[in-house]
């Protein structure tokens, strides 16, 4: 209930600060509709889902955002304490995937040095990698559009493309390493 309300606030954020003039008057108030339920009717039991989510956002994406330092860092604990803590699966949807540079197979500090540190696709790799090692099923799920936003052949958005390669492949690699050592 309240991930769902908080994803629409967050729709209707962004959409305030980046649609065109015209496109702002065919935003409709939702707030007003009920397209949700209030949250006495919201039923609880053993068979509810619990969902977290993470946004990063900021003040050139969305009005109503507080602009303060450390949301990066927050952000990233959010994802390694639910990391962590998952038992079954991990479903990640982001238009930009890459991190873990350091660990990328090309990375040299003094060449290569796109400031993509932060240890999200690490974690995810070693919460994999532990699983493997106790014989124990568990699944990360990446979902990523064709390309990031931007024209497909411009050096900015190949240069995300190769970023995100990378960090996928020091995953697998860390994946297959665990599977050789102590898989089926």
């Amino acid at each position: 209930y309240m991930g769902a309300r908080d994803l629409m606030s967050n729709f209707v954020q962004r959409w305030q600060k980046q649609a065109e003039p015209k496109a702002q008057q065919a935003l409709v108030d939702l707030r007003s509709l009920p397209i949700l339920p209030r949250e006495r009717d919201v039923v609880r039991g053993p068979e509810t889902w619990k969902v977290q989510m993470f946004r990063s956002i900021d003040s050139n994406a969305a009005v109503g955002i507080r602009e303060h330092d450390g949301v990066e860092a927050d952000i990233q604990k959010a994802y390694i304490h639910a990391i962590r803590r998952a038992q079954r699966f991990i479903y990640v949807e982001n238009q930009y995937f890459l991190g873990s540079s350091t660990e990328w197979e090309d990375f040299d500090d003094k060449t290569n040095n796109i400031e993509a540190k932060h240890r999200v696709p690490l974690e995810l790799a070693m919460r994999i990698v532990a699983r493997i090692r106790r014989g124990r099923r568990f699944a990360v799920y990446v979902c990523l559009p064709l390309h990031p936003e931007g024209v497909p052949e411009a050096n900015t958005t190949q240069g995300i493309l190769y970023w995100q390669y990378q960090t996928v492949r020091f995953m697998y690699a860390r994946v297959a390493e665990a599977l050789r050592r102590w898989g089926p």
